[in-house]
């Protein structure tokens, strides 16, 4: 009852939409998430650290759990969308919005103009040190962001973080130039999330130092949520 009460407010509100995250030692929260509306769009993996007691659960977790990200549009979504996806991303990009209920023109080339990268990068980073864990957000790509990136993952490895979650605009053209350059640092796929930027979605990349992951103990409750959990899997550089 105060979850739709709370969603309904933010309709009101003229709130775009809502995103959630639900544990994935279990199914539960999944299926309740999923009664609300909302739909599977990424998997961030290793986000809950050890020894959290789930409610009903009794037992404190061992290792490092995974969270799986929904989204719910509160307002109609666009009715024409265009997004620079990297193209080896692309057919798994286009089945997440497709979950969502939309088919962006999705674009790989980049225009002329766009290639022309800005001295200075814009990015803020935020560490949340009780989770060992810390959110990068790129806004602007300077001529040198691959040089700035690289420098600052060794800085928040050497600090003991474990868990890095990258956010690149799906708006911006230089997305799909870049992209291939984080991946060839460690990061990898985790998914999108609309409106994670102020003007466009977000394509999730994630980093993990030196942090073992069960795949196999990860439930997922939709069929989106399990192609979505064995493309990811593949991606990760950490088991080849």
């Amino acid at each position: 009852q105060i979850t739709r009460y709370l969603l309904d407010r933010a309709k009101s509100l003229g709130i775009r939409g809502a995103f959630g995250e639900a544990v994935t030692n279990h199914t539960i929260s999944q299926h309740t998430t999923h009664k609300f509306g909302f739909r599977d769009c990424g998997l961030r993996l290793g986000l809950v650290p050890p020894g959290v007691v789930f409610k009903g659960m009794g037992e404190k977790i061992s290792h490092r759990a995974s969270l799986l990200v929904h989204f719910l549009f509160l307002q109609p979504p666009p009715d024409s969308l265009s997004i620079y996806a990297p193209a080896h991303h692309r057919d798994m990009i286009a089945a997440l919005y497709k979950e969502l209920g939309l088919a962006p023109e999705i674009k790989s080339a980049v225009p002329a103009e766009a290639e022309k990268a800005g001295s200075e990068s814009v990015f803020k980073i935020k560490v949340v040190g009780s989770i060992n864990f810390a959110r990068i957000m790129i806004y602007h790509y300077g001529r040198h962001i691959g040089e700035e990136l690289k420098i600052r993952v060794k800085e928040l490895c050497l600090k003991k973080t474990e868990i890095l979650n990258l956010f690149l605009n799906l708006s911006d053209p230089l997305t799909c130039v870049h992209t291939a350059q984080f991946e060839k640092m460690g990061f990898f796929f985790a998914g999108i999330l609309p409106g994670g930027f102020a003007d466009g979605d977000a394509l999730i990349l994630q980093y993990l130092n030196h942090v073992p992951i069960g795949y196999d103990a990860i439930q997922v409750k939709s069929a989106l949520a399990g192609k979505l959990l064995a493309y990811v899997r593949k991606q990760d550089p950490n088991l080849k």
